[in-house]
């Protein structure tokens, strides 16, 4: 907690009769005099060790000291030592704040006022805080909870000196890796950072230059590198000059932006409390207007704290100032106390430490929680999380350095660590296969398949392999082959177009590695994941919820009668969000159509693909899509309040084929007579059907995933929500092999009663399933399908395979 000496200094020099300072502590006042023309040469002794790395300490001691006993004569001098005692007395630390409005009082160096009796720099004083302030009613800065976000500019113009902003950023990521801390980069123009301050951060950190230019300076091309290809803008005299910080064009150079531009747009940012101008000349004031350096112009519009340079600075002693300023932040400290960290880390090696100079008004603009070493390991666990393999070596070392208990951080570096082994014998492998060194390479890929199971195409490559040796190889086992053989009907029926594949959610997880626990934004979630998450904001006193995939139904039925739709399907968005890779399967899915086509299959010319599928996502679409294969797609909606408060009742939509990037946008038609529906039969394009609904988003009439839903499919006499029977004549005599699901779960019993056909019974039916207990062997022979016991990935390299041979 600090305790207010307010030094008030309201002309350069004192008058004729009367004071020209003002000392306000504990509700009492004091005044004094200060003359700047008495200590002329000691401020440009100051001002000159700003600009040199090196100065001898005797000569800004005593620079410092005098313009210490300039400031605190005797009257203001017991102010201060009376201040300083009691605030110690009371535990507080003082916080010394000069205010002014005189543009020649602002370019003293005050940071480097010496108190010669207790031998110290201000600055650096533990006990004590250095601020300035300006003549302005100050507002009290609104709370700030949870992560502190640090909007990020690096401004590195090519005709400007360059700077070593990379390293200035990987400081900065490496202190947020361990702490309460969110960083936001955002490109170096005006444009950009209008639209990023929406995103509410409550500090904005620019990297880069800062210029205060006199009228000779922008005429002079010695002043900056390249100054003639510079965008300098037209001055208007000597007294209209302001601070400019150097963004950049499209081209690479720099365009220089005012401060009262950069301020308007800042001070319009209700979230901010903090602005970091890393950047030389950001607090140098103008000779006519104490607002015209880019710091005071931001603290007169509102803006609670500025840091800003006060002169040019080292880029080492940018680099040191402000990674030990958020190493403070992250470990708890006050925001001038932080600053005071950054200043001692210069002055290890030099006696530039005065540069930052921290604008300052009202209280404490915000607190960063420091973290525990568990939370931590966390942090960095989380960051780690779809990072590049370099970055995430370095996140899960630091995590387990802090905590080697950490769940899934030591199997994540132990699998990352097996995955750069397999991609050096993967290596090896393609090599020996291109000099048809055949058991080399067998060898290699069955280590790589050990080591870590579905790497890339070690299975494709490995039938490959497989066929190139001679008979003398031992034969595969017999379980193998009659899982081979199983497939021939399967097969046999796909080349001849009588196949229809019914999809499950766990197609999201082929390729996942094994063992490898859900993490929210990187692996789209399957049943169990889902209601797993929406578990944790229930009651703690409702049931647990079936440990299978029929427990989503449950618990988002609890989370519907208890939070509401609308809560139901905000959480359910949060998990199905993010930019997820389609897989091995999805690829070949959608790959399936042409290749055969390719082939000359199937011969018949009335053969139609259709997918049905009752996964949440929207992997199978992009599949599609990113391969250039347009399609239709029927989407169940269920039944749902509109916002006039009409019930509309549950319906299958039609999406036709469109330009993809017109895809999120297209209107879906209604199947509203399914006996006439015709729109899809113009072309032959494959048909996906999505049964419990497109995909999630916010609105709860997007899918069906509560038990409630799936009562309305019960009854299909009574259900208005019935495909075209176009599509369904198409089916009806087709074989369907089941992908990705468990017949434990009732709502998909249900979904497949729904399109039992006519006659349907008499077509073989499929389902490829990972090892089954006795009570899925039993559903799967209640619905007279016939379990195949594969893993997806080996499934998928055998097809690869046999589409090649075909």
């Amino acid at each position: 907690m600090f305790e207010d000496l307010e030094i008030t200094i309201t002309a350069a020099e004192p008058p004729a009769a009367g004071a020209n300072v003002t000392g306000r502590y504990d509700n009492a006042t004091e005044t004094g005099n200060f003359s700047l023309a008495a200590v002329t040469a000691q401020v440009a002794q100051l001002n000159r060790a700003l600009v040199q790395p090196q100065t001898p300490a005797a000569a800004i001691e005593a620079a410092g000291g005098d313009l210490f006993d300039a400031l605190f004569d005797r009257r203001l001098f017991r102010t201060y030592t009376r201040a300083l005692a009691l605030a110690t007395e009371r535990g507080h630390k003082l916080r010394l704040r000069i205010n002014s409005e005189v543009p020649p009082l602002l370019t003293i160096p005050w940071e480097y006022l010496y108190d010669r009796d207790r031998a110290s720099w201000l600055a650096l004083d533990a006990k004590l805080s250095l601020v300035r302030s300006l003549p302005l009613a100050a507002k009290p800065p609104l709370p700030v909870t949870g992560a502190l976000r640090v909007l990020v500019m690096i401004s590195d113009p090519t005709d400007l000196p360059r700077l070593a902003s990379a390293t200035e950023w990987a400081n900065l990521e490496a202190v947020a890796d361990g702490a309460a801390i969110e960083l936001i980069r955002v490109d170096p123009t005006y444009e950009a950072l209008l639209g990023a301050l929406r995103q509410q951060p409550h500090v904005f950190h620019f990297i880069g230059h800062g210029l205060f230019p006199t009228t000779a300076q922008l005429r002079s091309e010695a002043h900056f590198r390249n100054v003639a290809v510079v965008d300098w803008p037209d001055s208007g005299g000597e007294s209209q000059t302001q601070g400019y910080l150097a963004f950049c064009r499209t081209d690479g150079n720099s365009e220089l932006i005012p401060a009262d531009k950069i301020a308007l747009l800042l001070a319009g940012c209700s979230s901010l409390r903090l602005a970091l101008l890393n950047a030389c000349q950001g607090a140098t004031p103008g000779n006519g207007s104490a607002f015209a350096g880019v710091a005071q112009k931001l603290i007169q519009q509102g803006l609670p704290a500025v840091i800003a340079m006060q002169a040019p600075i080292f880029d080492r002693d940018a680099l040191a100032v402000s990674q030990e300023f958020y190493r403070a932040l992250a470990d708890g400290y006050a925001l001038e106390a932080a600053l005071g960290e950054g200043r001692k880390r210069i002055a290890e090696g030099s006696t530039t430490w005065g540069v930052p100079a921290l604008y300052f008004q009202g209280s404490e603009p915000f607190a960063v929680a420091a973290l525990t070493d568990a939370e931590k390991a966390e942090r960095r666990w989380q960051r780690a999380q779809g990072a590049t393999d370099a970055r995430r070596r370095h996140l899960l070392e630091g995590a387990l350095a802090l905590n080697p208990n950490h769940p899934g951080a030591q199997a994540a570096l132990t699998r990352l660590n097996d995955e750069a082994e397999a991609a050096h014998l993967y290596a090896a492998a393609v090599a020996y296969m291109d000099k048809q060194q055949w058991r080399d390479a067998q060898r290699t890929l069955e280590q790589i398949q050990k080591r870590v199971p579905n790497f890339r195409d070690t299975l494709s490559r490995l039938s490959e392999v497989l066929g190139h040796l001679p008979a003398a190889v031992p034969p595969v086992s017999a379980a193998e082959t009659a899982q081979v053989a199983a497939y021939r009907p399967i097969l046999n029926a796909l080349q001849e177009g009588r196949l229809t594949l019914f999809l499950g959610d766990a197609l999201g997880q082929v390729g996942r590695p094994p063992g490898d626990r859900w993490v929210a934004g990187l692996y789209p979630p399957n049943a169990d994941d889902a209601a797993r998450a929406l578990a944790h904001y229930l009651p703690q006193d409702l049931p647990a919820g079936l440990p299978g995939e029929g427990s989503l139904l449950q618990m988002a039925q609890y989370t519907q009668l208890i939070d509401g739709d609308y809560a139901l399907y905000d959480r359910l968005s949060k998990l199905y969000a993010g930019d997820f890779s389609t897989t091995i399967l999805h690829d070949l899915l959608t790959a399936l159509p042409a290749r055969l086509a390719a082939k000359g299959y199937p011969k018949t010319g009335k053969w139609r693909y259709i997918l049905f599928s009752t996964a949440l996502d929207d992997l199978l679409e992009r599949a599609f899509i990113a391969a250039g294969q347009p399609y239709h797609l029927f989407a169940y909606r269920p039944r749902f309040v509109d916002d006039n408060g009409v019930i509309q009742i549950e319906r299958f939509l039609h999406f036709p084929p469109v330009d993809p990037s017109q895809a999120a946008s297209a209107e879906p038609a209604e199947v509203l007579e399914p006996n006439k529906y015709s729109a899809h039969d113009s072309d032959n394009h494959p048909i996906i059907v999505k049964l419990c609904g497109r995909q999630v988003t916010t609105e709860p009439d997007s899918v069906a995933v509560t038990e409630d839903h799936f009562m309305n499919y019960v009854s299909a006499e009574k259900s208005p929500a019935v495909l075209p029977t176009t599509l369904l004549n198409q089916i009806k005599r087709n074989s369907f092999l089941f992908f990705g699901h468990s017949l434990q779960s009732w709502h998909l019993r249900l979904l497949w009663q729904r399109l039992r056909l006519p006659g349907g019974d008499r077509q073989p039916k499929w389902a490829i399933v990972p090892p089954l207990s006795r009570i899925e062997e039993k559903f799967w022979d209640s619905q007279r399908i016939e379990p195949i016991i594969a893993q997806p990935e080996g499934v998928v390299a055998y097809v690869n395979d046999w589409l090649e041979r075909l």
